[in-house]
């Protein structure tokens, strides 16, 4: 219950950040998501990184990116998209803003930070697959 409430008076600060600014950033979880409003103020983006390599993305992980996770019916519709200059994968959102208020708001930041879990998880155990392991 008290996450409920702190979530909520950060989705209300956000909310008023965006209505004199085009960008904020919301802690959800352990996500910071990038908040952005766009397109004549109709519509709003979320987008987190799931996914950061250390100076490349291994083969396993670039492979899953273009096909369905198992848990992608169970999600909102995001996509991901890959940084290469930072060796990041990000997963984004786009929605309308006008019916946007601030319980919607928190559902969908909910929803969207369970998402980028799930692709943490999945994008993480794909990583190791390309381990290579050396015994001493």
């Amino acid at each position: 219950m008290v996450f409920n409430m702190v979530i909520e008076k950060a989705v209300e600060k956000a909310l008023f950040q965006l209505a004199h600014d085009t960008e904020t950033q919301i802690s959800v979880g352990h996500f910071h998501v990038d908040m952005r409003i766009f397109d004549g103020a109709s519509k709003m983006s979320l987008s987190t990184p799931v996914y950061v390599g250390e100076n490349y993305i291994p083969r396993s992980v670039r492979g899953c990116l273009a096909g369905q996770a198992p848990f992608s019916e169970n999600t909102l519709n995001t996509f991901l998209t890959v940084e290469e200059a930072t060796f990041r994968v990000i997963l984004h959102y786009v929605c309308g803003v006008e019916k946007l208020d601030h319980i919607r708001c928190k559902v969908i930041l909910e929803d969207f930070a369970r998402t980028a879990d799930m692709w943490c998880d999945w994008l993480d155990d794909h990583d190791k697959r390309d381990l290579v392991y050396v015994r001493k």
